[in-house]
């Protein structure tokens, strides 16, 4: 994802190359200042590219594939680099927390999220060491904002006071980002491609493989991901144009001072304010995956009729056992799944719900308890510092990210594309 002016000179780099027979036999893909990237880790990482991808990627080549992986595991490591220097660091407790919190937003377990990526090809030793890097990374980025994008007290007041009472929009989005040059021809250029990326679209080629192909960002390995937004944090010509499309279509492309951004729209739905008391619930859920939602409901009639207790039905049927109960823990409903956070809203405490559908999956789920919980005002001064910088700071990060590429020494082997 990143990059970084080094310390040391390129002779010195030079100097520390591997013998050349190694990187003959395809061993070194490419060198990152001082550090390799192995043909071994750039294989394991188009693993995980691929799973981004339809089983029919719509014409990516393996060369372009191989090519563009390389290209954001160059960046991740000029990166990680950079957060070394700065002596930022992830602790195991992070970590834990993270693939935790993955879990359950996935709604699965820790073990099947291990699993799901042993199963990709990837070795089980680096499915914790790749959320280390990404956890650093994104410490990273909070890092260079924080030096570039200055808030002040008053505007941190404003904004909690301008969002406490209303009801928020949030989105759901993915993007692709065309940079754009200065000149009429290279402008011409970029413009050209973006009307072909949206044909592409339309014509049936899924956003993640367009994103594989031709993004510039550098969330290009989460699939140009950017999480549920607050549409309040967008500037206001990008907020026009996005407050009115589909979910799952794409809005009008946009030319922002980094370039051009087509967005698709995955989701949308309207939260309470992220700075008003949160509705925080008890949950036990009940999953099924190959199922139908006649045999959830069979299940629901036997609970309601006293002739099932749900905690013995989730030992029964769930398909999720280490991830159903939540671990007995308050979750705040806003952060659910959408149709679970429906169906949580919607339900009383001691009440279960109607049968849930999502992505062919079926639930039912049981609320044990519920409270509204305030937040205190130090815990609303973060959130609106974060909002203000997402607000900001995609755009800052793009250029602070291609200024420090290019003061970076990357050098990429002649026979990179060889598998060996």
């Amino acid at each position: 994802m990143l990059w970084i002016v080094s310390s040391f000179s390129w002779a010195e780099i030079n100097n520390s190359y591997p013998d050349k027979e190694l990187v003959d036999k395809g061993h070194i893909v490419a060198i990152v200042e001082k550090d390799p990237i192995t043909s071994q880790e750039l294989n394991w990482r188009i693993l995980q590219v691929r799973q981004m991808l339809p089983h029919n990627s719509n014409g990516i080549s393996a060369e372009e594939i191989r090519k563009r992986t390389l290209e954001i595991m160059i960046d991740e490591q000029v990166g990680i680099n950079y957060a070394l220097e700065l002596n930022l660091s992830v602790t195991d407790k992070e970590i834990q927390d993270t693939v935790n919190d993955t879990a359950r937003e996935r709604k699965t377990s820790p073990d099947n999220l291990e699993r799901q990526w042993v199963s990709t090809g990837a070795p089980k030793s680096e499915f914790k060491q790749e959320i280390k890097r990404q956890i650093l990374l994104a410490k990273l980025k909070q890092t260079v904002l924080r030096d570039v994008i200055h808030i002040t007290p008053d505007q941190i007041a404003s904004f909690i006071a301008q969002h406490k009472d209303e009801k928020e929009p949030q989105i759901e989005l993915q993007h692709i980002l065309i940079p754009v040059d200065k000149s009429p021809d290279q402008k011409k250029t970029a413009h050209e491609l973006t009307q072909k990326i949206v044909n592409l679209f339309h014509s049936g080629h899924t956003f993640e493989s367009l994103v594989v192909q031709f993004s510039k960002a550098p969330d290009v390995s989460s699939g140009g991901y950017m999480g549920w937004r607050y549409l309040s944090t967008f500037p206001l010509e990008l907020k026009k144009n996005l407050i009115n499309v589909k979910v799952g279509d794409i809005a009008t492309p946009i030319e922002t001072p980094v370039g051009i951004e087509i967005i698709l729209i995955k989701n949308k739905r309207e939260v309470n304010s992220p700075f008003s008391p949160r509705v925080q619930k008890k949950i036990q859920l009940i999953e099924l995956n190959d199922a139908t939602g006649a045999q959830l409901e069979d299940i629901r009639k036997k609970i309601i009729a006293g002739k099932l207790s749900f905690s013995d039905a989730v030992k029964m049927y769930s398909s999720d056992q280490d991830n159903i109960n939540f671990k007995d823990k308050w979750i705040d409903v806003d952060e659910l799944p959408s149709a679970i956070r429906n169906a949580a809203i919607n339900t009383d405490t001691g009440h279960i719900s109607e049968v849930i559908s999502d992505n062919g999956q079926w639930y039912i789920l049981k609320i044990t308890d519920s409270k509204n919980e305030g937040l205190p005002l130090t815990k609303q001064q973060i959130i609106a510092t974060q909002m203000i910088m997402d607000q900001q700071g995609d755009q800052e990060f793009v250029n602070w990210m291609a200024s420090r590429r290019k003061g970076s020494y990357i050098k990429i082997m002649p026979n990179f594309t060889k598998d060996g």
